[in-house]
């Protein structure tokens, strides 16, 4: 085949394998606008291409050829997209999207040519969005932000680049497989408790405003929880005053744009808040048996304590993964947090005052 026509070939294939990130974009760009945490991820698309730029030098005068190693990265990169597709979520699709065209620059070009590229596609990858909330969540233990964190996987990557320049350190397939499938099976195990986490269903009203020593008012929701759950159906906001402190409720009857469903620690963490901790517990309201995540966060200087669950008339889950999960439109699907300070460092008198207000809110709810 004439050298120019097959370069043309290969060069509109590889147009085509990046309609799929390309589609994206609209949303993508709407995020970075209008998410506080993905406000910064515009950077790391431009690092993409000047990173891609110091790779491309590297492929040139390399042989073009076919890697049928590659077919098998284009399938599973497929499946990927249609899973996200399908199931809504735009970070899967736009992460399947990049990872797209990377799989088809090993099957079209080669596997050495998609080495010495997979720098470049690996900076692309931090520029998806939701990945600075997952990056922090999986780091929290160690107290990092995503923020940084990018910066040095960017510098690393470019790095990389600059050394395939000079050395062209071209892995196995065998271990660089394995290696990823690695990777795969710790993220697997990471996530899959909270993916399945269930436990009873949990509809509480709270407009009676009276439950037990507990007495409170309904609020006008502030114009962050509008934004932030804009689309919810119906939105309550409540205070309510105990004996030695306060109980604050968000209510939320999640309506079906489920884009607009965004876990409380990435609103507090957009909202400035440091959060402290983020775990599962299950609890025994006296009648009812849930399982709720707890949030220690500070907030314009005070320690705060945080319980939020979804439910659907079915079954409630702690877990942001486990709603999306087994969210449907079809579905009446509701998302409350309840939160009080923690006085005197004392995270324990915290909880049991949660506790006991929820104890007396499902017994006035007959739940």
């Amino acid at each position: 085949m004439n050298k120019i026509l097959k370069n043309s070939i290969l060069g509109l294939c590889m147009l085509v394998a990046c309609i799929p990130y390309a589609y994206k974009l609209p949303y993508i760009i709407n995020a970075w606008k209008n998410s506080p945490l993905d406000s910064h991820d515009w950077i790391f698309l431009l690092f993409g291409v000047v990173t891609l730029g110091i790779a491309l030098f590297g492929v040139r005068g390399k042989e073009v050829h076919r890697d049928w190693a590659g077919l098998p990265l284009l399938c599973a990169c497929i499946l990927m997209y249609f899973i996200g597709v399908k199931k809504d979520i735009h970070a899967i699709s736009i992460m399947a999207g990049v990872l797209l065209a990377a799989s088809s620059v090993c099957l079209l070009w080669g596997w050495e040519c998609f080495i010495i590229l997979l720098p470049a596609f690996l900076v692309f990858c931090l520029s998806v969005t939701s990945t600075s909330y997952w990056i922090t969540f999986l780091l929290s233990p160690l107290g990092l932000k995503s923020l940084p964190v990018k910066f040095f996987l960017t510098a690393v990557a470019i790095i990389i680049a600059l050394i395939q320049l000079q050395f062209h350190f071209i892995p196995k397939k065998q271990s660089t497989f394995f290696l990823c499938a690695l990777c795969f099976a710790f993220l697997i195990v990471v996530f899959q408790k909270e993916a399945h986490v269930k436990s009873a269903s949990f509809i509480p009203d709270f407009s009676a405003g009276i439950f037990g020593d507990a007495k409170g008012y309904a609020q006008e929701p502030s114009h962050g929880d509008l934004q932030f759950f804009e689309g919810a159906k119906k939105l309550e906001r409540y205070v309510f005053g105990t004996s030695d402190s306060i109980i604050g409720v968000l209510s939320i009857d999640l309506g079906t744009n489920v884009h607009q469903i965004h876990p409380p620690s990435h609103c507090l963490r957009a909202q400035g808040s440091n959060i402290h901790s983020e775990t599962l517990s299950a609890e025994d309201l006296r009648f009812a048996h849930i399982t709720i995540t707890e949030i220690s966060y500070t907030q314009k200087g005070y320690s705060m304590l945080c319980w939020y669950w979804y439910s659907s008339t079915k079954f409630s889950t702690p877990s942001f993964l486990s709603f999306r999960r087994y969210w449907k439109p079809d579905q009446e699907w509701h998302s409350y947090q309840i939160s009080t300070p923690i006085l005197n460092d004392e995270i324990g008198k915290a909880r049991e005052r949660l506790r006991v207000f929820l104890a007396n809110v499902a017994e006035s709810n007959n739940l």
